[in-house]
C-alpha cells in the first residue's frame, strides 16, 4: 500500500512538472517596457548634462566626479544604480561621503557632488550640490525634465535656466 501511494505521488509530480501549459507560457511583459525610463538612465542624463553645462557656468575641471552614494534611510538617498565608469569624458566614482571627505583632505581640486534626484511619470528634478576646493561648498544647481514617451526633456532655453543656482557661489 506504501508503494501505491508513493507511486501515485511521483506519477502526479512528474504530470505536473512536465505540464506543456506551464514549461511554454511566456514571461509577462508590461506593454510599457520599451518607453519606460530605468532609474540608471534618467541619472545619466542629468550627470550627462550637469557635465556639460556647470563647466561652461561654472569653470570647473570636470576630470574625475565624486558623487557621494549617501545611504541614510532618506527619500534623497542616492538609488542604488550602476552608472557608467565615465560619462560625457568625466569618471565618474560613487563614493560614501566619509570616503569623499578624506579624499577632498588629500586632493583639494577634486569635484565632489551629493546628488538627489527625483523621477516621476512625467517630471523629473535632480538637484546638484557641488563642493571643491578642500570641501568648500561651490554652488547648487538643480536641472528639471519633462518626460515623455521615456524620454528625458531638458527644462530651459539656455546655461542660465539649465543651471539654476539654489546657493552662491563661495
Amino acid at each position: 500500500m506504501k508503494t501505491f501511494f508513493s507511486l501515485l505521488f511521483l506519477s502526479i509530480l512528474a504530470a505536473c512538472s512536465s505540464s506543456p501549459a506551464v514549461a511554454e507560457k511566456p514571461a509577462a511583459v508590461a506593454d510599457t517596457a520599451a518607453t519606460s525610463l530605468s532609474l540608471a538612465s534618467a541619472y545619466s542624463k542629468a550627470i550627462t548634462d550637469y557635465l556639460t553645462l556647470a563647466p561652461k557656468a561654472y569653470g570647473l575641471n570636470y576630470d574625475t566626479v565624486y558623487f557621494g552614494k549617501h545611504h541614510f534611510g532618506n527619500a534623497d538617498d542616492f538609488p542604488d544604480i550602476t552608472l557608467p565608469p565615465t560619462i560625457n569624458g568625466s569618471v565618474i566614482k560613487l563614493v560614501a561621503p566619509e570616503v569623499a571627505t578624506t579624499h577632498q583632505q588629500h586632493f583639494p581640486n577634486t569635484v565632489f557632488v551629493n546628488l538627489m534626484g527625483y523621477v516621476e511619470k512625467e517630471h523629473a528634478q535632480f538637484i546638484f550640490v557641488t563642493f571643491y576646493n578642500g570641501f568648500v561648498h561651490h554652488y547648487d544647481h538643480t536641472l528639471e525634465y519633462q518626460i515623455k514617451d521615456g524620454k528625458m526633456i531638458l527644462l530651459g532655453h539656455d546655461v542660465t535656466d539649465y543651471l539654476k543656482p539654489t546657493g552662491a557661489a563661495h
